[in-house]
């Protein structure tokens, strides 16, 4: 019997994935989860299907609202309720859950629809976004300073170099 008889669950196909297929390439990785264990994927082809036009949908989002182009008249919205032009997008990210509101789904409500509330959760699920996105830019500005005294100001070395000249010098 295979180690493949035991694989279950698609989580457990995905880290034989990341273990077995050779490749740190997400689209490669998923191309041997299909190819090596087809019947779990079949299994949730539906909800694999609908994750992926969510993603894809996610990001025509961000590409219509990035170039301007809107299907709400926010000018006119603006009018109407007697602001000055704001930047907003034609609708707003409602988590549902709102102890994790970055790493659950999301109701999508056009703008015109929104209600005080659901603006509310966008603004605290733009609001984590916002944090952690800061803690990454933080924690990547003290990676290259760290790499910088490492390599003595040298900006072309990989990382994995710099590993080995650290554990070389004992500064680890």
């Amino acid at each position: 019997m295979t180690a493949a008889a035991f694989i279950h669950t698609l989580t457990e196909a995905m880290q034989d994935a990341i273990r077995k297929s050779g490749s740190k390439k997400v689209r490669d990785m998923s191309a041997w989860v299909a190819m090596h264990h087809r019947s779990i994927v079949d299994q949730y082809s539906e909800t694999l299907l609908l994750e992926a036009l969510d993603a894809r949908m996610r990001t025509q989002l961000k590409k219509q609202a990035e170039s301007g182009e809107t299907l709400a008249d926010i000018d006119q919205l603006c009018l109407d309720l007697g602001i000055y032009k704001l930047e907003l997008d034609d609708e707003v990210s409602v988590p549902l859950d709102k102890e994790k509101p970055m790493y659950g789904e999301c109701d999508w409500i056009a703008l015109e629809d929104a209600t005080a509330e659901q603006i509310e959760a966008h603004i605290l699920l733009m609001q984590a976004q916002l944090h952690y996105e800061a803690k990454k830019l933080k924690d990547y500005t003290t990676l290259k300073t760290r790499m910088l005294q490492i390599g003595n100001g040298r900006t072309d070395l990989p990382i994995s170099e710099l590993r080995r000249m650290a554990k070389q010098a004992g500064t680890v």
